[in-house]
């Protein structure tokens, strides 16, 4: 039985790909989402394009959806490959998604980060709060693991 928790796994995959499709950008995600997959119960969302504030303008829709499925209670690695025009707004985003997930000790990973993101998340002094990582396996296998209590 599932209350407010996360949905058992195969729950959640049957759910996952019914709404975003498997491995593909669903019409629920706007467009700076070029691809979404679950791997090792990690949750990879892989953006493009300008993911600044005029993007962080269509992500409510995705938000409320991810939280309906159950999203949050997931490891989340967002691929910055092909991304580009990062602002303060998209580090206000990313706290917010550790923010979301921190009841379920779930952590948020960056892959490929831009040099111009990698010096913004520094200048806010949340840099530690995110994994940084350039190679897919290495994240995955980092986030899928249980979070060490302390």
């Amino acid at each position: 039985m599932v209350d407010s928790g996360p949905l058992h796994h195969r729950e959640f995959t049957m759910e996952f790909e019914g709404i975003f499709g498997s491995g593909g950008a669903a019409a629920i995600w706007p467009p700076l989402v070029r691809a979404v997959e679950m791997r090792n119960g990690v949750c990879i969302m892989r953006l493009q394009g300008n993911v600044g504030r005029e993007a962080a303008r269509d992500a409510q829709k995705t938000i409320d959806e991810a939280d309906r499925v159950g999203l949050f209670h997931y490891p989340l690695l967002l691929d910055f490959a092909g991304t580009s025009g990062s602002d303060f707004a998209t580090v206000a985003h990313l706290v917010n998604a550790v923010r979301r997930r921190k009841d379920a000790h779930a952590r948020v990973g960056i892959l490929h980060a831009p040099a111009e993101l990698r010096t913004q998340l520094e200048i806010s002094k949340v840099e530690g709060l995110l994994g940084m990582y350039e190679d897919e396996g290495e994240a995955v296998r980092a986030l899928s693991e249980p979070k060490s209590a302390g």
